[in-house]
């Protein structure tokens, strides 16, 4: 260790910091989103960028270049949470999606299925879920730069 800066040791070396991947959580439930930030934040995965709704989801998009989207089951959208998760992945094919929904899994796989995109979530959580469950998901399908 070199001398100290301003009563801060500094290391000899210097370390590479990892960036936190970039979170955008559409969930219209304040409370639920803040459990999931939360629950990122302690394993370590940073936070999110929460919006309530499909259009502040799709407006942040053009502000910031995320790695991932995680989408609750009752987003308010014009056109549904499916048409969200569709104009989502074609305007943003190597972003991933994952579902969190109360919403039986067999529904939403016909929801998706019925829409031409069976592959369109790459994880379907099911509401309530353990947090290790949602830790696993995000560290699995977030963008790799």
């Amino acid at each position: 260790m070199n001398g100290g800066i301003g009563g801060m040791v500094v290391p000899n070396k210097i370390v590479a910091v990892q960036k936190l991947p970039a979170i955008l959580l559409i969930e219209k439930e304040p409370i639920t989103a803040k459990l999931m930030i939360r629950q990122m934040r302690n394993s370590g995965l940073g936070t999110a960028t929460h919006v309530l709704s499909g259009a502040e989801a799709l407006a942040q998009v053009q502000k910031t270049d995320f790695d991932l989207f995680i989408m609750g089951s009752s987003v308010p959208y014009v056109k549904g949470r499916t048409k969200l998760a569709c104009e989502l992945k074609l305007n943003y094919p190597n972003i991933n999606i994952i579902s969190v929904s109360t919403i039986n899994l067999d529904d939403i796989r016909k929801e998706v299925a019925a829409a031409g995109v069976p592959d369109l979530f790459k994880a379907y959580i099911i509401t309530p879920y353990d947090e290790q469950v949602l830790v696993r998901a995000v560290a699995q399908y977030v963008r790799q730069n």
